[in-house]
């Protein structure tokens, strides 16, 4: 049996009525070789040839008989060479599409590039701009008229009104006088018999800084905000015309009312802050921030027969998109500290910008210093102010949700 050779052995296996598939050996006909090469003996290595060479020949059988690749005649390697050309291709639109991407993403990548050297040279320029802090008399009023040149836009103009028409009150000035702040002092006065508050500005404080400031708080339409008469800028001082606001002719303060005690019920308390709250969500809806809430800026007047809270001094209000970053050095943040307690701290370590949750964080201090000089007991109040006033400004309750829990209480 081992000298037999591969033709004669072929002949045996080569049984007729066996069944082979046109690409693969076919089970029956396997089982049936294995079964006659098992009875012969035969090696196993010569079974796989005779199984390759005739599952070769029922190919080409079908290649021929047109049974398999259609009408077109094609060999085995005419379909190797079809199935080159087409992973070929398939490999060069690959090749083609990685390039693309390549190309995009070096694009993208000297895009981001060239944005941040120009904000870098922005920042830089901000820098050098600024005032040094070695001439601490000068640089706030510089700073203020450099940040407000770049603000000038008027958003809804007010009216220039005639100087002449503000009369002075029969009183004393110590009676007229309102307030003193950074920029200017307020001053009650009669403007065609009705009285205003009349904001005069320092000697170097530009036009368009009092048109801006004007401009925005012309822009806000709401009961809690001053109502604007015009401006003055036809020569120095320039002059902001206001309602007055008060109670019985005097100008008061939420920080004032506090100390005084004239609110001791807590109903009327829960309504002034939701009151302040909703202010605030007014500015908010129109994309400016505040940027100085505290219990000094908040007056207090009569309607009605009930007292209601006024927003004032927009005198640092920004856009969102033009919000400040602070930078400022460790001795400059220990004052800030101490003296600005109401600015959120991450605006002080210069970590982050001027945000609606920095004004949130002002809201909270207000809050929670009135709340405990007075001694109130509210657990609404006492978890707004806490929720108010997280270190994280992610974290900072918002002005909606405060108005939804004051008016659930």
């Amino acid at each position: 049996m081992e000298g037999k050779s591969v033709g004669e052995r072929c002949s045996k296996a080569n049984t007729p009525g066996i069944f082979v598939s046109s690409l693969s050996q076919a089970n029956a006909f396997q089982a049936e070789c294995s079964l006659a090469d098992r009875a012969s003996g035969l090696p196993l290595a010569d079974v796989r040839l005779i199984q390759k060479q005739e599952s070769m020949r029922v190919v080409d059988e079908h290649i021929r008989n047109n049974e398999m690749y259609g009408k077109h005649k094609q060999s085995i390697k005419a379909i190797r060479r079809k199935r080159l050309r087409r992973n070929k291709k398939k490999k060069e639109s690959l090749k083609f599409t990685k390039q693309a991407r390549k190309e995009k993403r070096s694009r993208v990548n000297q895009t981001i590039e060239e944005l941040q050297i120009k904000l870098q040279r922005l920042t830089d320029e901000r820098i050098q701009g600024q005032v040094s802090h070695e001439q601490p008399d000068h640089w706030r009023n510089k700073l203020y008229d450099q940040e407000k040149a770049k603000k000038s836009t008027i958003y809804r103009a007010p009216k220039n009104l005639n100087r002449n028409n503000l009369k002075s009150l029969n009183c004393t000035a110590a009676d007229a006088f309102l307030g003193k702040g950074t920029f200017g002092t307020c001053t009650k006065m009669l403007y065609r018999d009705l009285e205003v508050a009349v904001k005069s500005y320092q000697e170097n404080v530009t036009r368009n800084c009092v048109q801006w400031e004007a401009s925005i708080i012309n822009l806000f339409d709401h009961p809690g905000l001053p109502l604007l008469f015009g401006y003055c800028l036809e020569v120095k001082p320039f002059l902001m015309v206001m309602q007055f606001h008060g109670i019985d002719g005097n100008s008061t303060t939420l920080q004032q009312v506090s100390k005084s005690g004239m609110l001791l019920d807590i109903v009327e308390w829960h309504r002034i802050f939701y009151e302040v709250a909703d202010i605030l969500l007014c500015v908010h809806k129109k994309s400016f921030l505040h940027n100085d809430i505290k219990a000094d800026n908040i007056l207090i007047t009569k309607r009605n027969k009930c007292i209601h809270p006024i927003l004032i001094d927009f005198g640092k209000c920004r856009r969102v998109s033009q919000a400040k970053w602070y930078k400022l050095d460790k001795k400059q943040q220990e004052k800030y500290f101490k003296n600005h307690w109401h600015l959120a701290p991450e605006l002080i370590l210069g970590t982050h910008c001027q945000s609606f949750a920095s004004d949130v964080f002002s809201l909270g201090i207000m809050l929670s210093t009135i709340y405990k000089a007075l001694q109130l007991k509210c657990k609404v109040l006492k978890t707004i102010y806490r929720n108010s006033v997280s270190p994280n400004p992610a974290s900072r309750i918002l002005v909606k949700d405060i108005l939804r829990q004051l008016k659930h209480d």
